[in-house]
């Protein structure tokens, strides 16, 4: 169970100010400051400008519904907010804050239109969740990041023939999932503080198949999801789940979903 999350979109970067205000004039917006003005604590200048969407926190805390209303928002601004980047140095960020309780986790779904403006208009997406401290369990932090592919009719050959070079994984025959057969693909895992380690890892360990990838979703031979999957033992030590650029790409081209999953119950 999420005890909270909000999502909001943020511009960050050396421009006037008045341009992004007058961009997100017919929408409420939340913190603004300008490049040099006095910050609300201490004596510290601001180093760049900042506009940022309003927090949106509704939903009973579920990050998809938050998505949608933030991409009915940003939706007709794709194009002017590429344009603003190519005349000024602004970064563009989906941030998700999503506060977790201590037993439970959560699966933030990106949806697929909200992948694609990333990649249009260069934008990250930053992922800062917080969880109550599980230390008391002793366990370690574990990352997996992995693509699994489903066949959308039962026949395993339509995943074995064309994935078969060069593969070490195997085909899950779990129950879990139905009958249908269920590939994965890249499985990679360890204890690191950083996943796009273990990203970089399975986007490469899949480029071969790319092609291959988006062809079968394009025909709804397959569907796919890229997994990124942590066990988090408290604050202090949580890995950074945020995905790459390089990932958004993979997605964005081929179709494929994107799934984060982060759990904080301690294994049975």
């Amino acid at each position: 169970m999420i005890h909270k999350c909000y999502t909001y979109y943020s511009l960050r970067g050396d421009y006037p100010l008045n341009e992004v205000v007058d961009l997100f004039s017919n929408v409420e917006i939340g913190n603004v400051w300008a490049k040099g003005t006095k910050k609300n604590y201490g004596d510290d200048l601001y180093s760049d400008s900042n506009v940022q969407t309003k927090k949106y926190e509704d939903m009973g805390g579920l990050a998809q519904g938050q998505f949608d209303l933030l991409m009915d928002t940003l939706r007709e601004k794709e194009n002017s907010i590429i344009c603003l980047k190519k005349e000024h140095p602004i970064s563009t960020c989906f941030e998700i804050v999503p506060t977790l309780t201590n037993h439970r986790g959560m699966q933030i779904i990106i949806p697929h239109e909200l992948l694609r403006f990333c990649h249009t208009t260069d934008s990250k997406i930053d992922i800062d969740y917080y969880v109550c401290d599980n230390s008391k369990y002793q366990l370690t932090n574990y990352c997996c990041s992995k693509l699994i592919l489903n066949g959308e009719v039962n026949n395993e050959a339509i995943l074995t023939d064309v994935f078969k070079e060069g593969n070490s994984e195997k085909l899950d025959h779990s129950k879990e999932y139905g009958t249908l057969p269920r590939l994965i693909l890249g499985c990679k895992q360890g204890d690191v503080i950083n996943t796009s380690v273990l990203q970089t890892q399975t986007v490469k360990f899949i480029q071969p198949y790319v092609e291959d990838i988006k062809s079968m979703i394009l025909k709804h031979i397959i569907t796919a999801v890229f997994v990124i999957e942590v066990q988090v033992v408290n604050q202090m030590s949580r890995p950074l789940v945020s995905p790459t650029k390089a990932l958004i790409e993979f997605c964005n081209y081929t179709g494929a979903d994107l799934s984060i999953m982060i759990n904080t119950n301690y294994p049975s």
